[in-house]
């Protein structure tokens, strides 16, 4: 590799040119796009709430909107059945 600043050729790992101390600014790497999670991925976790959850736990770093679209469906997924077991407690 050459040092845009004085033409020298220097390491490919070099950080700054040896020979004049230009910093070398390497070419930065877009981040992968966030995907939104499909319809099968927020029922499955709706259904299998434990499924969303992991999930979420697998992908929160790569993928952050997948893994919170998928903990929301599986937060509903335990709260709506919750609910309705305590409505027909209270009912009862």
């Amino acid at each position: 590799m050459k040092c845009p600043n004085c033409g020298r050729e220097i390491a490919d790992d070099s950080k700054f040119c040896e020979y004049c101390g230009t910093k070398l600014v390497s070419d930065p790497v877009a981040p992968a796009a966030d995907e939104k999670a499909s319809f099968i991925q927020r029922l499955g976790s709706f259904l299998i709430p434990l499924a969303g959850i992991i999930i979420y736990f697998a992908n929160k770093k790569e993928r952050p909107t997948l893994a919170k679209e998928c903990l929301i469906c599986a937060l509903w997924g335990f709260a709506i059945p919750l609910i309705f077991e305590l409505a027909i407690f209270i009912a009862s």
